[in-house]
């Protein structure tokens, strides 16, 4: 087969998926459906997103790295900032930066790192520093809620073995996190992190379950294996829309990550939600807060807000 011919191919491949994907997403909207998996906070799968002026201080975390491999020694250079923003009626009435617009970076030095050591390292310093400035923001400012610049946990790909130098890292990146938390809670303060063109398939996953023996099941075993959560949700949510809420794993126990937060583990939930209609869906990982002063229905009409 031709160069030409191959793409030409692929194109079919894919107008064809997107086809059945288009006409699974139009039965689940006509269907005015509910689901009950164990892991869903919510019933309804599609929820219109409730508009509401913003008022108070939210603080946005976001933060930079540097490393280099040199000769005998690994350099890593990292530092996080904090964006405090106030609004009053919705309108932003003023703005700062903490601890300075220009943060100093922190410094670490290590020694003998194999590749994937140094991989690790880079992460779990980078967050580290970005948690330690949430938390140090979260403490002088008692924001109404903090924003994150990727997941509230670390990705898998982060963790290291036990035998590893980097791994005792891991465990202090582990202890700022659970202040954070423990924090945030006492503060009544929600702790979310965006995540731009995820890659999860933890709403399929919840749908495939649905989707057994029905009408559909065939067309979607496709679409499972060949897509993710925000690929389909392009489909199935319009502009304003959102998702259920759901935990961010079904299996807390036997996650790779989760399991090392101990009681925090079936409080990180994650949904889907579609702001703008040319974008793929944004997905929202937070921590569940949920108490009789603020039921979980409130807690995530203010997260998708």
């Amino acid at each position: 087969m031709g160069e030409e011919e191959r793409i030409k191919k692929i194109v079919e491949e894919i107008r064809e998926l997107e086809s059945k994907q288009r006409s699974v997403c139009e039965h689940l909207r006509r269907d005015g459906f509910e689901w009950n998996e164990p892991e869903m906070l919510e019933r309804t799968v599609i929820t219109k997103i409730a508009e509401e002026k913003t008022d108070g201080r939210i603080i946005g975390i976001d933060g930079g790295m540097l490393s280099e491999e040199l000769h005998g020694l690994d350099l890593l250079l990292v530092r996080g900032c904090a964006v405090i923003f106030d609004y009053k009626k919705g309108k932003l009435t003023g703005y700062d930066y903490f601890p300075s617009r220009f943060p100093p970076y922190e410094i670490f030095v290590k020694y003998s790192l194999e590749n994937y050591e140094f991989a690790w390292a880079k992460s779990i310093l980078r967050l580290r520093n970005e948690i330690s400035t949430a938390v140090e923001a979260l403490k002088k400012f008692s924001p109404k809620a903090i924003l994150l610049d990727g997941s509230i946990i670390p990705q898998a790909a982060d963790k290291p073995s036990k035998d590893s130098e980097v791994f005792l890292e891991y465990q202090n990146l582990l202890k700022r996190y659970a202040e954070l938390y423990s924090m945030a809670e006492e503060k009544n303060c929600l702790i979310t992190g965006v995540i731009k063109d995820s890659r999860g398939k933890q709403f399929l996953d919840i749908l495939s379950r649905q989707l057994r023996r029905g009408p559909f099941e065939r067309e979607f075993h496709e679409i499972s294996a060949r897509t993710n959560d925000t690929t389909f949700l392009s489909s199935l949510l319009s502009e304003g829309e959102r998702t259920f809420a759901f935990r961010y794993s079904r299996e807390c126990r036997e996650h790779p990550i989760l399991r090392d937060f101990r009681e925090w583990a079936e409080r990180i939930c994650s949904l889907y939600l579609k702001p703008v209609p040319f974008d793929r869906p944004l997905r929202v990982d937070f921590l569940n807060t949920a108490s009789e002063k603020e039921p979980k229905e409130q807690l995530i009409q203010r997260i998708s807000s």
